[in-house]
């Protein structure tokens, strides 16, 4: 079995809406983690895709906490803000 097929096999069994639905959730708390897998079915990417991310345009690191690592909820939060505020006009006020 490739790479490929495990990343994609991994993205069929996960529900990204489901799973986007709990990043953007308020009532999500930011202390909240997802998983490898469920970082990679949010975001509907490959493995290699996400290091690309975290190399160029500053996605987060995953983070060692017990039982296990992670990627916390509030720092993927600022990154897809840090990136949806790409290109934005500054008000002058």
């Amino acid at each position: 079995m490739t790479k490929q097929t495990l990343d994609d096999e991994l993205a069929s069994t996960l529900d990204s809406a489901t799973i986007r639905a709990r990043i953007f959730d308020p009532a999500t708390p930011d202390y909240a983690f997802l998983t490898l897998e469920e970082v990679l079915a949010a975001f509907e990417c490959t493995y290699r895709t996400l290091r690309n991310w975290q190399k160029l345009k500053d996605f987060p690191l995953a983070v060692s906490y017990p039982g296990g690592d992670g990627y916390p909820i509030f720092l993927i939060r600022q990154f897809l803000t840090k990136r949806a505020n790409i290109g934005k006009k500054q008000e002058i006020l």
